[in-house]
């Protein structure tokens, strides 16, 4: 006879909260990487790779919308449906940035990041297209934190292949409050990546328990 506890040993190693967050873009002209780690579990050099950082973020994080729609099918006789189709599956990135750099006006502005030039004189200056050209970026969005058995650091997030700002949000600027840039963006297919949206778990935390967690090796 199984015990509760043989059935379910509740390992609480690994419960995610994302002591630090960065998210990165790049042009689509730069590769969508195959892996963020390096073989010892520590993350690339995505800099290196062509990814640039968007600077601090609001203390509300990152979130991940998702809205699925399902057709289902109903039989005669039947109050359950006997099947069903999923046909949308939207996955978004909401930020509220913090910063005016580059990055961060290219994705506000719907511009691409070769227009982020000041003038001549040294400021920024571009006026809003008429007819804007909507532009897609690759998306990182890496958290941290660490292992509470071993101390080791665990890596997580999503990468997204093809991202598109879709509901650039309102802003303020007035005596109280600071100047803030609300983003949402939106995931699109990637034929090249052939995804949308990358999930991903690593670090030399996670590496240490992915076996007590249920993962299996590669090729096993």
């Amino acid at each position: 006879m199984a015990t509760l506890a043989e059935l379910d040993p509740q390992d609480t190693r690994l419960h995610l909260k994302g002591r630090k967050c960065v998210n990165l873009i790049a042009p689509m002209s730069v590769p969508f990487p195959e892996t963020i780690f390096a073989a010892d579990g520590t993350l690339v050099d995505l800099k290196a790779a062509g990814f640039l950082g968007l600077g601090r973020s609001t203390r509300d994080g990152v979130t991940f919308p998702r809205s699925v729609s399902i057709e289902d099918q109903f039989s005669h006789g039947y109050i359950d449906p006997s099947d069903s189709d999923r046909t949308e599956d939207t996955k978004q990135v909401s930020v509220t940035l913090q910063q005016p750099n580059a990055r961060v006006m290219a994705l506000v502005l719907g511009a691409s990041l070769d227009a982020m030039r000041v003038t001549t004189a040294g400021d920024f200056w571009l006026p809003d297209a008429q007819l804007p050209e909507d532009q897609d970026y690759r998306w990182l969005t890496i958290a941290q934190t660490f292992d509470k058995v071993t101390g080791l650091p665990v890596v997580f997030g999503y990468g997204f292949p093809r991202m598109r700002v879709t509901e650039p949000g309102e802003q303020a600027i007035g005596g109280e409050g600071w100047v803030e840039y609300p983003l949402t963006l939106t995931a699109y297919f990637d034929a090249e990546v052939g995804t949308s949206r990358v999930p991903f778990i690593g670090g030399p935390g996670f590496r240490a328990a992915s076996t007590s967690l249920g993962y299996a090796a590669a090729g096993s």
